[in-house]
């Protein structure tokens, strides 16, 4: 995964007896606020355990003095982090707006607001962790739960960016539509065997069976294949702009070279000053077009690298290559084992909606 979608939630139930009559709004944490937040943790993890030792809670009582102005004192030091965090008004603020649940991004905008200064994530994040260690008894100040929403490889596409020779990788067409919505997304799939990439294509009229592609539209003394969607009557056709393993300057067996449109799709079989489907004067992208057979029409039934071939499969037929996408089963396993493994309790339910999944 390139970078995992991610948005925090906090949810903190308290009572209104337990803050002071009068609160203060303190100064933001002194110095760099991620290095802050990374410190805090650390001495903070050292003290909240029954082994602590008094040079772990000497070095937590000396960030929190350094960053806080604070004092605190080594015998019940949770009551004295309660009552200095009760009569705050920033923490205060936090349990407020965090009575229902809501996104970091319009928390900090909320906050910003309402206290007159900026408020960072790291800074809330902070704070939410010295709520939860402080204590009165045995109540803690703050119970802070995050939900983290993970989105997965919903299906990878590459688009061919103006002036670059290089495919770009997504691994949604949702991103790529949010970084340029004029270029065309074309998904991307992956031979099982050998790693070989294809792009995917819906072009209008296309047929490739033979030694040269057919069909599309005499253009002058060119031919030309409008994009179609595949759902709408397009053919769907296969290409690739290397072969692995090959010096890129080689044109791979049984493919032949079209002049790809980078925004509407539509293929050439040379280059033009502008595209004969939606009139841009843009440099095609050169893509070797796979052959296909007649009995399986717009199929990879052979990989260009590696010779793996296609078959049926219950009823169905079943390419050499597959959609780079990933499942819910794949990326939940994965993130559970990550997150056994860097957990200091060990302790993870799941929840699935199927019997299977649960397996």
């Amino acid at each position: 995964m390139r970078e995992i979608s991610l948005r925090y939630f906090a949810h903190s139930h308290y009572e209104e007896d337990l803050w002071g009559d009068l609160r203060k709004i303190s100064e933001p944490f002194q110095g760099n606020q991620a290095e802050q937040l990374h410190t805090m943790l650390t001495r903070l993890s050292a003290v909240d355990r029954e082994d602590a030792s008094k040079d772990d809670m000497d070095a937590f009582a000396e960030w929190f003095r350094e960053a806080s102005g604070a004092t605190l004192t080594w015998d019940n030091w949770r009551q004295a982090l309660y009552q200095w965090l009760s009569h705050n008004e920033v923490v205060y603020q936090i349990a407020q707006a965090l009575r229902r649940p809501q996104p970091v991004a319009g928390l900090l905008e909320k906050l910003t607001e309402t206290l007159g200064r900026s408020i960072s994530e790291e800074e809330v994040l902070m704070w939410l962790a010295l709520g939860a260690a402080a204590r009165s008894g045995d109540r803690p100040l703050l119970r802070p739960v995050v939900h983290a929403f993970v989105r997965g490889v919903g299906g990878a596409v590459v688009t061919f960016p103006d002036g670059s020779d290089q495919a770009r990788l997504w691994l949604s067409a949702e991103d790529a539509l949010q970084e340029d919505d004029e270029l065309q997304r074309f998904p991307l799939s992956s031979c099982t065997t050998c790693g070989q990439h294809y792009f995917e294509h819906g072009l209008e009229d296309f047929n490739f069976t033979s030694d040269a592609p057919g069909g599309g539209a005499a253009e002058g003394k060119a031919r030309v294949w409008r994009a179609a969607d595949i759902n709408l009557g397009g053919v769907r056709a296969l290409s690739l702009d290397h072969q692995v393993g090959s010096d890129p300057e080689d044109e791979p067996s049984r493919t032949e070279t079209l002049f790809v449109c980078r925004y509407c799709g539509s293929a050439h079989d040379q280059q033009l000053s502008e595209c004969v489907g939606c009139g841009r004067d843009k440099t095609f992208k050169p893509l070797f077009f796979v052959q296909q057979k007649e009995d399986h029409p717009g199929r990879l039934t052979r990989c260009v690298s590696c010779g793996a071939n296609g078959r049926r499969f219950i009823g169905a037929y079943r390419e050499p290559a597959r959609p780079v996408r990933a499942t819910a089963v794949a990326d939940v396993h994965v993130l559970a084992q990550s997150m056994i493994h860097r957990a200091e309790r060990r302790r993870l339910l799941v929840f699935a909606d199927s019997r299977q999944d649960a397996a």
